[in-house]
C-alpha cells in the first residue's frame, strides 16, 4: 500500500509541474496591451528624432473590439507637440474577429501593399504587413495593432512594428530578429 501511495504522490507532482509549465507558456505567449518605450522608438528611427511620449488614450468597446489603446510619440515642431509615431492596439472579441479585421485592413490597403516588401510576415507569432513605407498592421490571437509614422522608410516601419509586437508579447525587440513570411 505504501508503494502505491508513493507512486500516486510522484504522479501528482509530475502532473502539477507539467500543468504549471504549460499554463506559464500559454500565459506568456498570449499577446496583451504593451507599448515600446520612447527610447526604443528613438533607436528604431536611427537615433535621429527626439520624441516625447504622450498618454495612452483608452477607447472602446466598439464593433468587434472590446478595448483599444493608442499611444502617440510627439515631436516638437515650432514649439508645439506634433504626433510623429502613432501606435494603436486593440483587443478583438475573438481570434476570428481579429483575423477578419486584419483581412479588412489588408484589403482596404491593397494599393500600398502592391509596392511593399513586407506582406503577411510572421514575427513572435504575429502576422503583419507594412504598407506605403510608413504604416504597419497585424494581429495575433485577439490582439491587433497599427503603427504609423511620418517617415518613408520600410525598414524603420518594420522596426517600429517589431518593437510594438515585442512589447505586446512581453519581449524585447532585437533588430537581428527576422520574420518568416507566410500567407493567411
Amino acid at each position: 500500500m505504501e508503494r502505491k501511495f508513493k507512486y500516486v504522490i510522484v504522479v501528482i507532482v509530475v502532473v502539477i509541474v507539467i500543468a504549471g509549465g504549460v499554463s506559464y507558456y500559454l500565459i506568456d505567449s498570449s499577446p496583451h496591451f504593451g507599448f515600446p518605450s520612447s527610447s526604443s522608438i528613438y533607436t528604431d528611427m536611427g537615433n535621429n528624432s527626439k520624441l516625447n511620449e504622450s498618454k495612452v488614450i483608452v477607447g472602446g468597446p466598439a464593433s468587434n473590439i472590446s478595448k483599444e489603446e493608442t499611444l502617440y510619440f510627439n515631436k516638437t515642431i515650432n514649439g508645439s507637440p506634433v504626433p510623429f509615431v502613432t501606435i494603436i492596439e486593440a483587443h478583438a472579441n475573438s481570434t476570428n474577429k481579429a483575423k477578419a479585421l486584419y483581412k479588412t485592413i489588408f484589403i482596404s490597403a491593397d494599393t500600398g501593399i502592391k509596392n511593399s516588401n513586407a506582406v503577411n510576415i510572421s514575427y513572435l507569432g504575429f502576422l503583419y504587413t507594412v504598407v506605403n513605407n510608413n504604416t504597419a498592421f497585424g494581429y495575433k490571437g485577439n490582439m491587433l495593432f497599427v503603427v504609423a509614422w511620418h517617415g518613408t522608410s520600410v525598414s524603420v516601419t518594420e522596426k517600429l512594428a517589431k518593437s510594438a509586437m515585442a512589447s505586446m508579447s512581453g519581449k524585447t525587440y532585437s533588430s537581428s530578429s527576422s520574420g518568416t513570411g507566410y500567407g493567411y
